[in-house]
């Protein structure tokens, strides 16, 4: 699929030699056309002997020569980069415009990690940014915290961009390198009562929570693809293992080492059986309880509403494994974690850990719908006494609920 906005062609494949752009000093105030008309600034380029690192032909988007410089310290062994305070790299964040609890926009800590022989770091912004503080550590770490001050836009891209001296190849020269930042409103899906994935990730002020919403809902993370290319799909912090052996499947601890990490103390499961025992071992042959049923679909209205995602059991298959009239996990069970409920309480937004296990378009605000592989909705029936998809799904599977709070 192409990217929006091409703004340079790059071929890294020249047999042996590979060219890099290593400078976009001597070019700045020289402007380019591209094959649509954008206007851009030049590089300048080395050719250098080397094993080929690379093989495509790429379209640079953004800072032009950000790929490029990345293909060059890969070869030198290092190159700077903006991260997380845990270490996470940045290459683009999504912040909420809105003011906070104290009326001001949003504040996150951010670094900057460079390889130690670059010298004279210096930071600076986009006009609806400003950075607040900053901090020169040795060993190449800055730690600078920006503050969001143009409140309320819909969304806007901002930069915060490093300068520094540099030397590739015995070549001396002033490099940058840019975190692109998308300010806009972060919303709760359609109105919703809850949304967790919104409200403590997209809404946060802490860019590794921020990091965490930007990589849920990328859509390079999101990708219908062939089974065996799931691994393409890693990078989506709700993903879990989707290899060859079943006994190596970690739903359920996929998703709780999601909530230990980003939700620590605000997430619950349930034990509670919603059906009755001994259980049969055909899926359609379940007896539900319905009393029991609709109390856990108030609870975990409830739980939602207090800020926790609730982990709970699922059937999808028929033939069901069944030990002392307790259905166990098998390949026909799964785990999935529902984090936001509708404002009637009869329908709850999830995450399934198995990539177009669920499919459905989100509704962010500021990333726009985005139709996510990793989520789904699933319904309170209080006619039939069960929590299960609805009737037509765009996922693998329909769920129904086998326990919960």
């Amino acid at each position: 699929m192409p990217l929006k906005n091409p703004r340079l062609v790059f071929c890294a494949n020249i047999g042996n030699d590979i060219e890099l752009p290593i400078s976009s000093r001597a070019g700045a105030n020289r402007r380019v056309k591209t094959d649509q008309g954008k206007a851009t600034r030049r590089l300048d380029f080395v050719v250098h002997k080397l094993e080929p690192i690379l093989k495509f032909a790429d379209i640079i988007q953004g800072d032009l020569y950000e790929l490029s410089r990345d293909v060059v310290f890969r070869a030198c062994g290092g190159a700077m980069e903006f991260q997380t305070p845990k270490g996470r790299k940045l290459t683009e964040l999504c912040i909420d415009s809105s003011a906070d609890g104290s009326g001001r926009g949003r504040r996150i800590a951010l670094r900057c990690k460079f390889p130690p022989g670059d010298k004279n770091p210096s930071l600076s912004c986009s006009p609806s940014l400003k950075i607040v503080s900053q901090k020169v550590h040795r060993h190449g770490i800055i730690d600078f915290v920006i503050e969001v001050v143009l409140l309320g836009v819909n969304q806007r891209i901002s930069y915060v961009i490093m300068q520094y001296d540099t030397t590739s190849f015995g070549t001396s020269y002033r490099a940058d390198e840019t975190l692109r930042i998308t300010l806009g409103q972060v919303s709760k899906h359609a109105n919703f009562e809850s949304d967790l994935l919104a409200q403590m990730l997209g809404m946060s002020s802490d860019a590794d929570h921020l990091l965490a919403y930007y990589r849920v809902l990328n859509a390079n993370n999101n990708q219908e693809l062939p089974r065996d290319q799931w691994d393409a799909l890693s990078d989506n912090p709700l993903k879990q293992n989707t290899g060859p052996d079943p006994k190596k499947w970690n739903c359920g601890g996929a998703l709780m080492t999601f909530g230990a990490v980003y939700a620590p103390r605000h997430y619950v499961s349930g034990a509670q059986l919603y059906y009755r025992t001994p259980s049969p071992s055909k899926l359609s042959a379940v007896h539900f309880k319905k009393e029991t049923v609709a109390a856990g679909a108030r609870k975990i209205r409830q739980q939602l509403k207090n800020g926790n995602f609730v982990q709970v059991f699922v059937g999808h298959n028929e033939d069901l494994t069944v030990e002392g009239g307790i259905i166990k996990p098998s390949s026909n069970t799964h785990y999935i974690t529902l984090f936001g409920a509708s404002a009637s309480g009869n329908e709850f937004i999830f995450f399934d850990p198995w990539p177009t296990g669920s499919i459905m378009t989100y509704q962010s605000g500021i990333m726009g719908p985005v139709k996510s592989v990793f989520m789904g909705t699933i319904n309170f029936v209080e006619s039939e006494g069960k929590i299960r998809s609805p009737d037509v799904v765009s996922g693998r599977h329909k769920y129904v609920i086998l326990t919960g709070p």
